[in-house]
């Protein structure tokens, strides 16, 4: 029997949900531990490390990647990093949940329709590989 909220998805129009964004997260089966995805197909995971310690890692992974970082900078209570590739535009956002607690959202696109989930999915596997070896 569906719930509430799925009675009301099936009635909305599909414009109605693309409008909400990257407000919906979406489980995807055999997604990897700990990663979630938006609406629009950012990676998203919190790590149990400083904001510092997590920047630290997100700046190792992508340089272990081969990924020219473009722009790094501090914005309130998080940090945006952007970064490059020759096909990919790669967004990263730290943001501190608490003293001990960073959320990170990383989107890989090739274009405006166009998301690369492995990319920002392997940029939070290496980072969290980096965290674990502390």
């Amino acid at each position: 029997m569906p719930t509430g909220i799925m009675r009301l998805l099936r009635r909305l129009p599909l414009g109605s949900l693309l409008a909400l964004g990257g407000c919906i997260p979406v489980a995807v089966a055999g997604a990897s531990q700990g990663i979630s995805y938006t609406f629009t197909q950012a990676a998203y995971r919190s790590f149990t490390n400083p904001r510092t310690q997590v920047h630290s890692a997100a700046v190792q992974a992508l340089a272990k990647m081969q990924i020219e970082k473009t722009k790094d900078e501090k914005i309130d209570d998080a940090v945006k990093i952007e970064a490059k590739t020759k096909e990919l535009t790669i967004h990263l956002k730290l943001t501190t949940i608490t003293p001990k607690v960073t959320k990170v959202v990383v989107n890989a696109k090739k274009n405006f329709f166009v998301k690369d989930k492995t990319v920002a999915v392997e940029i939070l596997m290496q980072m969290e590989r980096i965290l674990g070896a502390r």
